[in-house]
């Protein structure tokens, strides 16, 4: 009963937390849920995680650049405006 208390740790903890792992598990069952073969459910098990991590890395460098734009605005104009994030209250 250890073992599959300490596999399931595993699998919530680095699969179930993880959104790109999570993507590709729910994209993965899709393909085998459509009894497609083995090297396309591979590969679009491959691309949709890859693509998910592309995705964060680009829309994080966008927000990390935008970011002082809106703080010369708010400065300039008298504006308050802000990028939500989650460490936007850390980060002003």
């Amino acid at each position: 009963m250890d073992i599959l208390m300490r596999a399931w740790s595993y699998f919530a903890t680095n699969i179930l937390q993880q959104p790109a792992w999570m993507i590709g598990l729910i994209v993965l069952v899709g393909y085998v849920l459509l009894r497609k073969p083995w090297y396309d459910v591979l590969g679009g098990t491959l691309k949709a995680v890859i693509g998910y991590m592309i995705l964060a890395v680009g829309s994080s460098g966008l927000v990390n650049n935008f970011r002082p734009v809106l703080v010369g605005l708010g400065e300039r104009f008298n504006l308050s405006a802000m990028v939500s994030t989650p460490t936007s209250d850390r980060t002003r």
